[in-house]
Parts: C-alpha cells; structure tokens; sequence
C-alpha cells in the first residue's frame, strides 16, 4: 500500500513501507528508505518526496496513441494522468511502426534522462524507452529527432515501487505473434514489464498467461498497419521467466521485450 498523497508523513510510516518495522530506529539514508524515491547514498531528502511513495510494485495507469506517419505527433501527458504520476515512478513507453523509422526517436520530457533499448535489426520499425519519473519533469512526454514511419501505435505505461532495470530480453520472430525470449532469474525482482510489437497486422493484443494488459492499440487504414501492447505481472520470481505470446491472432514480423525491475 502506497503513502498518502497529502498531510503529515512520519518517518516511522516511510519505514513501515521500505518494509521496517513499526518502532525501529530508521533514517532518511537507510537503504530500503532511499530505495522507494530511487535516491542515492547521502542526497539530501524531504518528507514531502514520499508522498505516493510505496515499497511494493504497482500499476499506475497507461494511455494509447496512434499516428498515420510522424513520430513527433505523439505526445504523452503523464501529468495529467489520474491517479496522478509521481516522482520515482517507471515509466515506459513502447511503439511499432508498419516501415523502417528514418531516424531513431529522442525523448523530452524526463529531466533525469531515460534509457533507450533501442530499435532491432530485425524489425527496426520498433522501439522501447523507459525513465524514471523526476519531480521536476514537464506534463509531457514527446518524441523528437523528426522520426518517420508508417502506421504508428504507441502505448505509455506507468508503474510505482520499482527503481532499477536488473535484466531483459527479447525476440524477433518473422511470423505469429509477439513472444519474447526466456529471461534469466534475477534476486530483487519486484516488477515484470513485456512489450509486444507486431508489423503490418492491426489487432488489440491480449495478455500470456499470468500477465495483465497495461495498456494496448493499433493502427489499421488501408495497407498501413502495426500493433503495440504492455503487459506486467507483479512478482517476486526470481527464477527463469518463459512468458509465451501475446493473443490477438496476428501473424506478421514481431518483437517482444521483457524486462525485469526492482
């Protein structure tokens, strides 16, 4: 369970939710504190950078878009989402187009910067980038760089008490639909964040087994098309994780990615 998003916070109610016990000595430093704002060793931290704040991975909210040609024409308004975004949060974006991008696309709109996974050989008409949330970044999120494609859809989901990337995968298969490769165990798991994306097919994804759909779209007009999903599955795994497809009855070239947060 999350902190409060107003009123007075004690440092005992941070510790309860870095997963302290109620009474124990705790500092703003300690570790597991630190852990859910995602600061540093000795930064400097308010009360007030906790609200929202929780020790638990959870689901915020996602929001689709789609667009005929024009990466630039895709804005996301994480600050306007309801519950509203906080500062910490994940979040991650991921987009497919029918043809190759002309350029790879920038991001603005994460003022403590973002990781881009980057566009595959396979099927470079796709791309993921993830950031976490600062307090000081803009209501939008936009794409920048003048990337062109063709059938563009996009997907922005948003996720809470995680703060590191600690592996991924992913595979591109030729024909079916998105299915990404197993991805090592890894201790400290909380979070599991798969991306599908699917070329020349238009169809409303649907989640593997044990997963649940973020969010999902697709563009579809004449010979244009592609297809973009987020499905997560909170977990503690640490053991190997074989996911299997997304549904929704595609069968064009494909690339998932999995990724595993803490």
């Amino acid at each position: 369970m999350a902190l409060q998003s107003s009123g007075a916070i004690s440092l005992n109610d941070i510790h309860i939710e870095a997963g302290g016990s109620s009474g124990a000595n705790a500092s703003l430093n300690d570790s597991d504190i630190r852990a859910l704002i995602g600061k540093s060793s000795g930064a400097q931290s308010s009360f007030s950078e906790f609200y929202g704040a929780s020790g638990a991975a959870e689901f915020v909210g996602a929001l689709t878009a789609t667009t005929t040609q024009d990466f630039d024409d895709i804005s996301f308004a994480p600050g306007f989402m309801s519950p509203s975004v906080a500062a910490g949060d994940l979040i991650v974006i991921a987009f497919s187009s029918q043809y190759i991008m002309t350029n790879t696309p920038t991001v603005s709109g994460f003022s403590n910067g973002y990781t881009n996974l980057g566009q595959l050989s396979g099927n470079p008409g796709n791309c993921l980038v993830y950031g976490f949330r600062s307090a000081s970044d803009g209501n939008y999120i936009s794409f920048n760089g003048n990337p062109n494609g063709y059938a563009i859809s996009a997907v922005m989901a948003v996720f809470r008490g995680v703060t590191s990337l600690k592996n991924s995968n992913y595979r591109f298969k030729s024909t079916g639909m998105p299915d990404a490769a197993t991805l090592s165990g890894v201790s400290g798991t909380k979070l599991f964040v798969l991306s599908g994306h699917l070329d020349d097919d238009g169809v409303t994804m649907t989640a593997p087994s044990g997963y649940t759909m973020a969010g999902a779209t697709y563009y579809s007009s004449g010979i244009y098309r592609s297809s973009t999903g987020i499905a997560y599955k909170i977990s503690t795994n640490t053991a190997n994780e074989n996911v299997g497809a997304f549904g929704g009855g595609g069968n064009d070239q494909n690339v998932a990615y999995l990724m595993r947060f803490g």
